[in-house]
């Protein structure tokens, strides 16, 4: 699995900022920004995210969605 931010794997990046998502950042656009995604045969799903004042990274927006068999194909 390839390594992200700060050594984690990419998986627990985004299970760490959803579980922290306790309120939306405002966006920014003087500040430093990234974006994860992932996919899978069966969904995708991605992060917006801005870094914040004390170099955490701060959720702007998030996506997910499951994918039908028709989209699969």
């Amino acid at each position: 699995m390839k390594k992200g931010l700060e050594g984690k794997s990419r998986q627990g990046v985004v299970k760490e900022s959803l579980q922290h998502l306790v309120k939306l950042a405002h966006f920014d656009k003087k500040i430093k920004m990234r974006i994860i995604c992932d996919a899978s045969y069966e969904g995708l799903g991605a992060l917006l995210l801005q870094q914040g004042k004390d170099d955490t990274w701060e959720s702007l927006s998030c996506a997910s969605r499951y994918l039908s068999e028709q989209l699969r194909s």
